[in-house]
């Protein structure tokens, strides 16, 4: 028997692409049908609305709209992070051109105004010298869609990852800084809102709650498998393959994903492990840039999303 999953996503992961031709998917009677968003408020509403089984994304956004009434669905939705998956895969504060940082307020490019790459972008920035109120922020969605507005000059900095960054450094433009310049940080996480709480997608194939729940579970320990032999070494030829035909790299962008993906500090995670110190970068972000009255109890509460028990307590 397959289960289908319904899985909503910024770009398409070459993670998921290598699990299904090395058949894992297949052999653990998995149907796993991603969806790209356009946005990160358009991926929990289609999750909340029951269209999505799981999503991948920031665990900063699992954070704000866990937490946080005033993010962009103006509720809180019970959200569970079942695996980490990357540390941000190339995560890297871009600019249209050489003058981009140099010009006055410059026009950054969000996902949200408050969505987590954009706290990270604010960071960066500030590192540069610029401060966020020196800025203009133009709110234009999802990686692929900053990506392509940053090569067309519709902003001057962005932010990007998953191949993307590469793709805009192919169409002349240029890296201002990476993530690992603000601390440790975990870029992508597999989520889902908790059955219970998700409305029921008529629309879609009726699937017994148990059986969606075992499926989401076989889920995560396929892409932990998976995530394995890419580290490794072991598919590195299939994965050079998938970079290029799903992402539409040049073999060149092509090896180097896959370098990234192998790499420790920005590449995929072992174990989906959740470490506090990456959290406490997030948290710290979120507390900095996107204050709210409910920021102070996100140290104390953000284990409670998590599907099994970090690596260890959160740093006080």
């Amino acid at each position: 028997m397959t289960t289908r999953l319904d899985v909503g996503v910024f770009t398409r992961p070459v993670l998921f692409d290598v699990a299904r031709r090395i058949g894992a998917f297949a052999a653990a009677g998995l149907d796993v049908r991603e969806h790209p968003v356009s946005s990160s408020p358009d991926q929990f509403r289609r999750a909340f609305s029951g269209e999505f089984d799981a999503i991948l994304t920031n665990p900063d956004n699992t954070l704000a709209y866990h937490f946080d009434s005033t993010n962009p669905l103006a509720t809180t939705l019970a959200v569970e992070i079942v695996a980490g998956i990357d540390r941000g895969l190339g995560l890297t504060l871009c600019a249209h051109d050489d003058r981009a940082i140099h010009r006055r307020r410059p026009r950054v490019g969000v996902d949200a105004a408050t969505s987590g790459f954009a706290l990270l972008a604010y960071a960066l920035l500030e590192q540069l010298g610029i401060a966020r109120d020196d800025i203009e922020i133009v709110t234009l969605g999802s990686t692929p869609r900053r990506a392509v507005a940053l090569a067309a000059g519709d902003c001057d900095i962005t932010i990007l990852n998953a191949g993307n960054e590469l793709v805009a450094h192919s169409r002349g433009c240029v890296f201002l800084a990476s993530s690992t310049d603000v601390g440790p940080y975990i870029g992508t996480v597999l989520a889902r809102v908790e059955p219970s709480a998700r409305a029921e997608d008529e629309t879609r194939p009726q699937v017994d709650e148990v059986e969606r729940d075992e499926a989401v579970v076989a889920l995560r320990t396929v892409l932990l498998e998976t995530t394995e032999r890419i580290v490794s070494g072991d598919v590195t030829d299939l994965v050079v393959d998938s970079a290029s035909g799903v992402l539409g790299l040049t073999d060149e962008e092509a090896r180097r994903h896959a370098e990234i993906l192998r790499d420790d500090n920005h590449g995929l995670i072992r174990g989906g492990t959740i470490d506090s110190g990456s959290m406490e970068t997030i948290i710290s972000l979120r507390e900095r840039y996107a204050p709210s009255m409910v920021t102070s109890m996100l140290r104390a509460g953000w284990t409670e999303l998590l599907a099994s028990p970090p690596d260890h307590p959160p740093t006080t």
